[in-house]
């Protein structure tokens, strides 16, 4: 065999990989169905994976590398055809709809003890928020409308569906500004963020979808109002499974929609902590750039992630597919992986002591844009 055959092979194989790493998140749902076969202690198998095997992994891998700025230039910012990478999140809302259904019909039905029971919910809650929540946000950035039903379907399942209109048609436009409210502020500690962007998430997507409407001259409450079909439908779930399961698998849906949606909000919290836009004139800022982003190149992660680290590309390309995001060269790095920086969130002493610092440095580092621009936004 010539070396250039061999070359050749190499390729096949590197490219390969590369496509079916991204399809790893799948690996959870068997790791989550032996936690559950083996029972007791075991049910907590899933979230000690997610926040300790793939965490440690991250510091073994080496990262990802940054593009150069002459790169940068080359990348295209409309969104590619469908490819194999895409059935990774295109598959994922029929596997989250088995699991959570198995999962509350256990609740019910499987004569759990109240450590299979909480370990049960907390690794179906890791799986729909860390992996879930991530694809939703893949999928409802896609202009087929298919592919964006099935990201809103996915956010359903957590009961977090207005999200799918805040953040496509809210954060994406105010993100580093005050009207942002899922862009935490420099100080603000997670346990002050949290409510404020779960109440003004909501609060966004109502005004949104009420603009929305009556910009089109619609019935704000009527099944135009994506929003209110939205609640409609999560409530009809809760209902179903009261009168079908009873209460104990309510209870444990809601508490798997809580920690879902826990993890996307502590992911919300650090993606853009400390970070503001310059006001250029009273309401207006200036265009987002990637130093309004953190971004993180652990390798590991971004398989699981579909690339969500890359966030600061991801604003600046927010039609682009997941597998086209690269780490650009202006944007902070957050110290370490998302996993870590996620359980750091939860204790805003050290938090503060690892996270301020690096936030005024990257102000001072733009420092001619912030002239004039209070500390905390």
């Amino acid at each position: 065999m010539g070396n250039n055959s061999l070359i050749d092979i190499i390729k096949i194989i590197k490219s390969t990989l590369s496509r079916v790493l991204y399809f790893l998140p799948y690996l959870l749902v068997g790791i989550t169905f032996l936690g559950w076969y083996l029972g007791d202690w075991w049910t907590f198998i899933t979230p000690i994976f997610v926040y300790g095997i793939i965490n440690i992994a991250d510091y073994i891998v080496p990262d990802n590398p940054k593009l150069t700025i002459r790169d940068e230039k080359l990348l295209i910012k409309k969104e590619s055809a469908l490819t194999f990478y895409s059935f990774a999140p295109i598959l994922w809302p029929l596997t989250q709809f088995c699991f959570i259904g198995l999962g509350v019909i256990s609740l019910a039905h499987a004569n759990l003890t109240f450590i299979e029971s909480c370990g049960l919910i907390l690794s179906i809650g890791v799986m729909a928020g860390a992996i879930g929540i991530t694809f939703s946000h893949e999928l409802i950035h896609r202009k087929k409308t298919w592919e964006r039903l099935l990201g809103e379907a996915l956010l359903v399942m957590v009961t977090y569906h207005h999200w799918s209109i805040e953040h496509v048609y809210g954060h994406h436009r105010t993100v580093a500004t005050p009207q942002d409210p899922a862009t935490a502020r420099l100080g603000e500690s997670f346990y002050a963020f949290f409510p404020r962007t779960v109440i003004g998430g909501f609060i966004s997507a109502i005004n949104i979808e009420v603009t929305r409407l009556r910009r089109r001259k619609k019935t704000i409450f009527g099944i135009k109002n994506r929003v209110l079909i939205g609640l409609i439908i999560e409530s009809g779930i809760y209902l179903g499974i009261f009168f079908g399961l009873g209460w104990e698998s309510v209870v444990g849906f809601a508490a798997i929609s809580f920690i879902a949606i826990f993890q996307l909000e502590v992911v919300n919290y650090f993606e853009h902590y400390g970070l503001s836009r310059r006001e250029i004139s009273p309401g207006r800022f200036e265009s987002v750039k990637p130093y309004h982003s953190w971004d993180d190149g652990c390798r590991v992660s971004s398989w699981f992630l579909a690339n969500l680290q890359r966030h600061a590309d991801h604003h600046m390309r927010p039609g682009v597919r997941y597998e086209s995001l690269k780490l650009v060269s202006n944007a902070p790095h957050l110290p370490a992986g998302y996993a870590t920086m996620l359980l750091i969130a939860l204790f805003p002493p050290l938090w503060f002591a690892i996270m301020n610092p690096r936030a005024r440095a990257e102000r001072d580092k733009y420092k001619n844009l912030y002239a004039g621009h209070s500390e905390i936004i």
